[in-house]
């Protein structure tokens, strides 16, 4: 270890040199503390060993310099006085000395002094050490959290894009869509186009949990129940040349998710869905529901219905209790869908938003266009829930009925497969 040595009297400094150097340290002696502060800026020690009284700068102010240098390793002084009076000892305490040696003194005193000296640097070294480490894991995780975090975002993007437009309108509907996720990532899904020129699919999915597993169950519903043109798929049968020759059943559907996506004992992963078919044509809303809320039907005139519906979640159990609904929509009645983080908002007394301010607000909003609608309902969800935030995602479509088709759809016949537990069924769409 490199000693610093300072005293104005050459014999006192020789005597401190001949017994440190006996411990094998390496000894730089300076005159007095003016020297000590150079020769300590040019090359700094780690401990000093300065006597109190001296010309030009005494031990005291060249201790509270050292103590300046806070950007530097931490140096150990010890203060050499032949004064013990009490209020010395405050001063050099009060100016950072780390330790006393009272004139005259025994060597094995001073040898111990400077060994207490070296454990105390030793333990800043290893916390320095220990603190530069912590820094260094540090970085690395706020580096890794930028990486997640700019890959969260960018499947959130992703995500939002499998999420139809915010409004959209054809000669017979228009609807009106919105999506909250809770966190970045959302396990709710949604979705509204047509199957062909007379029918219109609807549906929105809800997966237990939050986070990454629940959204990329959420997006491998979406690839099942959104078709590529002109092939075939879980929600209708295509001829070779494109044309749309059946449509399943809402129930059918739901038996194939069912058998589709059976709910992993690991993950405990399932999902309620609502799945629905609109006949432009009769204006009659064919619909099915796997443990998700029930739609709400706005009538032209304002009146509010609350459609039936039930049944288990897809994959709890392997065959679903799944009835078949239907619904007689005429023009200027509008039909909600939602997921329960809507209704299940809180505010700070703890009380849920409910379905009956959803169909409230939807009842007061009613002459309003469906994006204004819901643009309502989504205010005072915020002003209900307030601070507390939203603790689950949030997805509402709202589809209005503006008019029928002149020309008829074809009648479909959907006979459901034996494997789907059900009996065989013939409907009009």
């Amino acid at each position: 270890m490199k000693i610093l040595i300072v005293d104005d009297d050459l014999l006192m400094r020789q005597f401190l040199a001949s017994i440190l150097e006996g411990q094998g340290h390496e000894v730089v002696q300076a005159e007095d503390g003016a020297d000590a502060w150079e020769k300590f800026q040019a090359n700094p020690t780690r401990l000093v060993i300065t006597d109190w009284k001296m010309p030009r700068m005494d031990g005291i102010q060249l201790c509270r310099k050292i103590r300046e240098q806070s950007e530097r390793s931490y140096a150990y002084v010890i203060i050499v006085t032949s004064n013990n009076e009490r209020d010395d000892v405050s001063e050099g305490l009060s100016a950072g000395a780390d330790d006393f040696v009272t004139k005259p003194f025994d060597p094995t005193e001073l040898r111990w002094r400077v060994n207490s000296g070296l454990r105390v640097l030793g333990l800043e070294d290893a916390l320095e050490e220990r603190i530069i480490e912590v820094r260094r894991t540090a970085a690395k995780l706020e580096q890794a959290n930028a990486q997640i975090r700019e890959e969260l975002e960018a499947a959130a993007d992703i995500q939002r894009a499998l999420v139809p437009e915010d409004t959209g309108q054809s000669d017979c509907i228009q609807f009106a869509c919105r999506f909250q996720a809770s966190d970045f990532l959302g396990g709710d899904g949604m979705n509204v186009f047509p199957i062909d020129e007379n029918h219109v699919v609807v549906y929105v999915a809800d997966v237990c949990g939050h986070g990454i597993k629940p959204a990329l169950l959420a997006v491998a519903i979406h690839r099942v129940l959104t078709p590529v043109a002109g092939q075939a798929s879980i929600v209708a049968d295509v001829l070779p040349d494109g044309t749309v020759s059946r449509i399943a059943a809402p129930i059918e559907v739901l038996e194939r998710l069912n058998q589709q996506f059976p709910m992993d004992l690991k993950t405990c992963q399932y999902f309620t869905i609502l799945y629905g078919v609109l006949n432009t044509s009769t204006g009659e809303f064919q619909y099915s529901s796997a443990g998700h809320p029930t739609p709400i039907c706005i009538r032209k005139g304002g009146v509010v219905e609350t459609l039936p519906g039930g049944g288990l979640p897809i994959g709890i159990v392997e065959y679903g209790d799944f009835e078949a609904e239907s619904v007689a929509v005429k023009p200027g009645d509008r039909l909600c869908f939602y997921t329960d983080g809507i209704t299940e908002a809180k505010n700070s007394d703890g009380v849920m938003f409910e379905p009956e301010r959803l169909a409230d607000t939807l009842a007061r909003t009613h002459g309003r266009s469906p994006c204004d609608s819901l643009k309502a309902v989504a205010t005072r969800i915020e002003k209900w829930s307030g601070q507390n935030g939203l603790d689950d995602d949030c997805s509402l479509i709202l589809l209005e009925l503006l008019g029928l088709r002149s020309d008829a759809g074809s009648v479909f016949e959907l006979d459901f497969d034996e494997s789907f537990n059900a009996t065989d069924a013939t409907i009009m769409l």
